[in-house]
Parts: structure tokens; sequence; C-alpha cells
């Protein structure tokens, strides 16, 4: 019996990317469904964010269908070092920012996020998280005049 097997072969990099934009958008779409989407002549909440994450959907294919053009490599290593460290810093910043105040939660998100890098030494982390939080103090506070405390009440 002679079958021949068509094995799928894909870029697994752009594959992973393609699918993992698809659903992020997929699940933006669902969001921006329930704040309501209104019509064309009268835009609802959500009919921004509805829109844009259509359009992401439509950019994730793309990379999707590109990923069965590209010849198939190795699998990427996955490093988790800044996968991890920028996650986190996301947590931290979220967590602190009504605690401690903008400044002092820019200023640990960024930290952290810089050690995300293996030869990011300590004092470099915090001299560029010192200059965003100086930056997101300009841009935030003084600029934009939004209401976040600066320093939150310990």
């Amino acid at each position: 019996m002679n079958s021949s097997r068509h094995h799928l072969r894909a870029d697994p990099t752009d594959l992973l990317t393609g699918i993992a934009i698809v659903g992020v958008c997929l699940a933006f779409t669902f969001g921006a469904w329930l704040y309501g989407i209104g019509t064309v002549s009268r835009m609802g909440p959500g009919f921004f964010p509805f829109l844009a994450a259509v359009i992401g959907i439509v950019l994730g294919a793309a990379v999707l269908a590109g990923a069965f053009r590209k010849p198939a490599g190795p699998a990427p290593v996955v490093v988790y070092r800044p996968l991890l460290l920028i996650s986190a810093a996301f947590v931290v910043f979220a967590a602190s920012i009504d605690v401690l105040g903008l400044l002092p939660a820019a200023f640990l998100a960024v930290t952290i996020a810089a050690l995300g890098d293996r030869r990011t030494r300590l004092w470099e982390a915090g001299t560029l998280a010192l200059a965003m939080a100086a930056f997101v103090w300009l841009i935030f506070i003084v600029l934009l005049d939004l209401p976040i405390p600066a320093i939150g009440a310990f």
C-alpha cells in the first residue's frame, strides 16, 4: 500500500505568534462587545476597541498564514527570566499604584522589568527606573494633570 503522509510544516515562532495575536484579539473583541459597539454614526464605548481588535485578528491571521510559507525551523528556546520578570513588573505596578502612588509604582515596575535582562546591573536598572519615573511624573502629573497621586499614603 503506497500511502503518502503529508506533514504540516510551519515555522513554530510565527505559528505561536499568530495564534497568540488572534487569541488575545478575540478576547478583546468580546470585551469590547460587552461595552456596546453602537453604530458608525453613534459609536458606543466599545466601537474603537472592537475595531482595533478586528484589525489585530486580521494581522494575526496574516502572521499565521506566513508561518506556513516559511520552511519549518527548530522550535524556539523559551527564555523564562524576561518573561517572568516583565510579567511580574505589570503585576507589581497594578498592585502598588493605589497604595504607593504613581512614582514608586513606576520605579518598582521599571526596575523589575529591567532586571529581566541578565546583563543589566542593579544600579543601571535603578537609574533607568528613576529616569522613567521622572518622565512618567512629567507626562501624567504635570502635563496631563491626571488625578493620580504621585506618592501614595503609606
